[in-house]
C-alpha cells in the first residue's frame, strides 16, 4: 500500500483506529494490573563426571554436560516432586508442583537451574532449594547403590579367586616337595597334573592382584564421585516479582492493539464499497475530475439552489472553474450538447446542471438547459417557470420549440422545461422527433444542457448519452459506491457515450485528505480574497484562479489520457 493510501485509511479510521487501540490496551492493563505478582529463585546444581587419568579429560567433561541436559527432564519427576511436597508440608499434587518448577541446563556448560515460580517469595525461595536438594539427595543414592552393586560383584570374583587359590595351593602340596623335573624316572602323570595345578595358581593370583587394585581404585572413586550432582548455589529470597511487568505488558498491549485495529480498518476499508478518494472516482469512470462543489445549506424553501447567481459566493466559483474545464474539453466545438446524470437520485444532477447553465450564460455564452427528467422533473423548479408547455409538448407535435422555450432571469440562458409526464418517456427520448428537436436546440444555441434522470433506474440516459456530444457524471461523494459507479460507466460505453468528466457534489470543507483538502485550500483561498473592496486586487484574485483552475484542468486530462 502506498504511503499516502495509508495515511487516509488512517485519517478516514481514525476514530476506529483509536478506540480500538484504547480498548485493547485498556484491557491489557487491566488483566496486567489484577493479576496476582509471580516471584521468581533459582538454585543452581553442579554435574560432574568421574575423570580417568589415563583417559581424555575433554571426554569427561562433555559426559558432564549430556548428563546435564537428562537431569534437567528429571526434576520434575513425580518421585521428586513427592519428597518435596512432604519435606514442605506442601497441600498440593505433584502435576501442579510441577507447575510451579521448571529446570534449566545453562548454555554450554555442567549447570542445571532449578527454578521456581510462586505469588509468595518466601515459598518460592523454599521450592527451588527444596527441589534442588531432594534432587541431588535422589541421584546420589541412587549413584550410590550402583557403586555399591559394581563393589559386590567385585567382592565376590575376589572371594571365588581366593578359594580357587587355597585349592591349587593344597593340591600341590599333597603332591609332595617338588622333584627334579628331569627326573626321567617320575611318573608322566604327576608332572603334567604338577604343571596345570602351578598353571591355575599363577593365573588365579594374577587375577586376584589384579581385581584386589581395581577394589581399590573403586572405592576411592566412590568416596570422591559418589555424589555426581551437588547443589553449588542455594536461592536467594526474591525482592521484586517477575510478572506482570505492566508498563511493558501494556507497552505490547497497545502496539497490538494499534496494529490490530489498523489491520481491522484495512479489512473494513477493502470490504466497503465506498468511494474515499479523487484518483479512485478518475479510476472507476475513466474520466477525469473537472469540479468539487462542497455542501451548501439547503435553501428556505426546500427547491434548489441557484448560487451562480452570487458571482462572490463560494461555490459560483467552483462552477465557473466547471465551465472553463468544460469548454477545454469541448476543444473547438462552437455548438454542442451537454448531458448531465448520476447514478441514482438525489446527487445533485439538477443543482449542477441549472449553476453549470448560469455561469456559462454569464460568460456570454447563448444557453438552452433542457429538462430531459421526465419522470422526476426540477429545473422549472429552480426558476420558478411553469412546466405546461415543453419538451414533451414539442415532442408531440402540440407546440413548437420557439413556444416552448422559455427566458430566465440570466441574460442568454432560456429553459425548456419538460412539459406534461408521459407514461413512456424512454420511447419519447429514443424517437426521431427527439433527434431532430435536439438538432434544433444546437443550432438555436452555444450550448446545450440536458438535465437527464439518474443512469441506473431507467435507460432514458442511456438513450440521450447517444445523442449528446459529451456526458457530466455527478458524484455525491457521500453516498457514492464502487459498484454503482461502475455500473454506471458500462452503461453510457454500451451506446458509444463519451465521458467528458466527473462533478465531485457534497464536499465537506474540513481538513484531511483528497478532495476535503483541496475543498478546504480553495475554501481559504477564495475567502481570503473574496471580501476585498479593491477592485485590481480581486481582479489578481480571479485570473489566480483561473490559472489554478487551468493548472489542475491540464493535470485532470493527463490522468483521463492514462485511464482511457
Amino acid at each position: 500500500m502506498e504511503l499516502s493510501r495509508f495515511l487516509k485509511l488512517v485519517y478516514k479510521r481514525l476514530g476506529f483506529i483509536v478506540l480500538g487501540t484504547l480498548l485493547v490496551t485498556g484491557i491489557t492493563y487491566w488483566l496486567s494490573a489484577s493479576s496476582p505478582p509471580v516471584f521468581e529463585a533459582s538454585a543452581t546444581l553442579f554435574v560432574e563426571q568421574p575423570v580417568d587419568p589415563r583417559g581424555d579429560p575433554y571426554g569427561a567433561l562433555a559426559a558432564s554436560q549430556q548428563s546435564a541436559r537428562s537431569y534437567v527432564l528429571l526434576v520434575t519427576q513425580p518421585s521428586v516432586m513427592e519428597d518435596v511436597i512432604k519435606e514442605l508440608g506442601l497441600k498440593m499434587s505433584t502435576s501442579q508442583l510441577a507447575g510451579k518448577v521448571r529446570a534449566a541446563q545453562v548454555q554450554n556448560s555442567q549447570l542445571v537451574q532449578v527454578i521456581a515460580e510462586d505469588s509468595n517469595p518466601a515459598l518460592t525461595q523454599a521450592l527451588a532449594n527444596k527441589t534442588a536438594e531432594v534432587f541431588a539427595r535422589q541421584i546420589a543414592k541412587t549413584s550410590q547403590t550402583k557403586f555399591e552393586e559394581a563393589k559386590g560383584d567385585l567382592d565376590r570374583q575376589i572371594a571365588s579367586l581366593e578359594k580357587e587359590i587355597d585349592k591349587n595351593q593344597a593340591a600341590l602340596a599333597a603332591l609332595g616337595d617338588p622333584p627334579d623335573t628331569r627326573n626321567r624316572d617320575l611318573p608322566a602323570f604327576a608332572r603334567i597334573e604338577r604343571s596345570r595345578l602351578e598353571s591355575n595358581l599363577l593365573r588365579a593370583q594374577t587375577l586376584y592382584t589384579i581385581l584386589v587394585k581395581s577394589a581399590e581404585d573403586f572405592r576411592l572413586a566412590a568416596a570422591r564421585y559418589g555424589n555426581p550432582i551437588t547443589v553449588s548455589a542455594r536461592a536467594d529470597l526474591p525482592r521484586f516479582p517477575v510478572r506482570p511487568n505492566v508498563p511493558l505488558t501494556t507497552l505490547l498491549g497497545f502496539l497490538a492493539g494499534l496494529g490490530a485495529s489498523i489491520l481491522m480498518a484495512g479489512a473494513i476499508e477493502y470490504l466497503e464499497d465506498s468511494v474515499d478518494t479523487p484518483e479512485e472516482i478518475e479510476r472507476l469512470t475513466r474520466a477525469p475530475i473537472l469540479a468539487d462543489i462542497g455542501v451548501l445549506p439547503e435553501s428556505k424553501d426546500g427547491g434548489y439552489r441557484l448560487i451562480a447567481l452570487d458571482t462572490k459566493a463560494q461555490a459560483a466559483e467552483g462552477f465557473r472553474g466547471l465551465r472553463t474545464n468544460v469548454e477545454f474539453s469541448m476543444g473547438e466545438r462552437p455548438r454542442y450538447a451537454l448531458l448531465i446524470t448520476s447514478s441514482v437520485p438525489s446527487e445533485g444532477k439538477t443543482f449542477v446542471a441549472c449553476n453549470l447553465a448560469i455561469v456559462m450564460a454569464q460568460a456570454g455564452k447563448s444557453v438552452i438547459l433542457t429538462d430531459c427528467d421526465l419522470r422526476h422533473p426540477g429545473t422549472h423548479k429552480a426558476f420558478g417557470i411553469s412546466r405546461e408547455v415543453g419538451l414533451t409538448t414539442v415532442l408531440m407535435g402540440k407546440a413548437t420549440l420557439l413556444d416552448a422555450l422559455r427566458p430566465t432571469e440570466v441574460q442568454g440562458l432560456r429553459l425548456l422545461p419538460s412539459g406534461p409526464l408521459p407514461p413512456n418517456p424512454s420511447e419519447i427520448l429514443s424517437s426521431d422527433s427527439m433527434r431532430k428537436t435536439l438538432a434544433a436546440l444546437k443550432e438555436a444555441a452555444d450550448v446545450v444542457i440536458l438535465d437527464s434522470p439518474p443512469v441506473l433506474p431507467v435507460t432514458d440516459p442511456s438513450v440521450l448519452a447517444s445523442l449528446a456530444d459529451g456526458i457530466l457524471l455527478v458524484v455525491d461523494v457521500t453516498s457514492a459506491k464502487r459498484a454503482t459507479l461502475t455500473h454506471t460507466c458500462e452503461d453510457l460505453t454500451k451506446v458509444n457515450g463519451h465521458m467528458t468528466g466527473v462533478v465531485v457534489n457534497k464536499i465537506a470543507p474540513q481538513g484531511g485528505y483528497g478532495y476535503y483538502g483541496r475543498y478546504r485550500y480553495y475554501y481559504r483561498y477564495y475567502y481570503r480574497y473574496s471580501n476585498s473592496s479593491d477592485g485590481h486586487r480581486d481582479q489578481h484574485q480571479r485570473r489566480g484562479i483561473f490559472a489554478n483552475t487551468l493548472g489542475r484542468l491540464f493535470s485532470s486530462r493527463r490522468r483521463g489520457t492514462r485511464s482511457r
